[in-house]
C-alpha cells in the first residue's frame, strides 16, 4: 500500500468519539439528578479508574496504531460508521430503560427495597430484561468502533461481558429477596438479557 493511502484515523473519528462520551456521561447524570436526586453523588457522572484506564487505552490505540495503512481507509470508515450506529442503539436502548424505569433505575445495586420501589417488566424491560445493560453493552465497545479501534473493540467486548457476568446473579439475587423469588423468577424465566451467554 503506497504513502497516500497510509494515514491515521481521520480527526473526526476523535471528535464523534467525544461527543459521544460527552453526551453519555451528561445525560447518565440528568437522568439521576431527575429521578434519584436524593442519591446522587460524584459517581453519578459513572467515571471509575478502570473505565477511565481503558477509555485511555482506546485513545492510545487511536494515536498511535495507523489502521489505515493496515486494512485501507474505506474499511477503516465503514468501521466509524458501524460504531456510531452501534452507539446509538446501544444509548437509545440504554436511556429508554432508564427513564421507562425513573426512580427505580439506579447506578448502584440496591439491597434493600425501598418504600418506592417497584419491579418494572414493562416497555424495554418487557424485552430485555436488563435493558440498561444491554444498552451499555453495545454503547461501550461502540466507542472503540467509532475511533476506528481493532483491539480495544475485542478488549472492551470481553471486559463488558465479564463484567455483567459476574454482576448479573448479584443484582438477580437481591432482586429476588426484595419482590419474592416466585415473581422475579417468572420474570427472568420469561424475559432473556439478550447479551450472549448471559440467559
Amino acid at each position: 500500500m503506497n504513502a497516500t493511502t497510509s494515514a491515521p484515523a481521520p480527526p473526526h473519528f476523535l471528535e464523534s468519539f467525544l461527543v459521544i462520551l460527552a453526551f453519555f456521561h451528561l445525560s447518565e447524570f440528568l437522568i439521576a439528578f431527575a429521578y434519584n436526586r436524593n442519591l446522587l453523588n460524584r459517581h453519578s457522572w459513572l467515571f471509575s479508574v478502570p473505565y477511565c484506564s481503558a477509555m485511555a487505552l482506546g485513545l492510545c490505540e487511536y494515536f498511535f496504531v495507523d489502521y489505515g495503512a493496515m486494512l485501507g481507509q474505506e474499511t477503516i470508515a465503514r468501521v466509524h460508521k458501524i460504531g456510531i450506529l452501534t452507539c446509538l442503539v446501544g444509548e437509545t436502548i440504554r436511556k429508554w430503560a432508564e427513564i421507562h424505569a425513573k426512580h427505580n433505575f439506579t447506578h448502584v445495586i440496591q439491597t434493600e427495597k425501598r418504600a418506592t420501589h417497584s419491579l418494572v417488566t414493562e416497555g424495554p424491560y418487557k424485552i430485555f430484561r436488563h435493558p440498561g445493560y444491554f444498552g451499555w453493552f453495545l454503547w461501550a465497545p461502540g466507542t472503540q468502533l467509532v475511533l476506528g479501534n481493532v483491539v480495544s473493540f475485542m478488549v472492551f467486548v470481553g471486559v463488558s461481558w465479564r463484567f455483567f457476568y459476574k454482576r448479573i446473579p448479584v443484582e438477580e439475587y437481591f432482586l429476588e429477596r426484595m419482590f419474592g423469588e416466585e415473581t422475579y423468577t417468572r420474570y427472568r424465566q420469561k424475559t432473556k438479557t439478550w447479551i450472549p451467554g448471559i440467559p
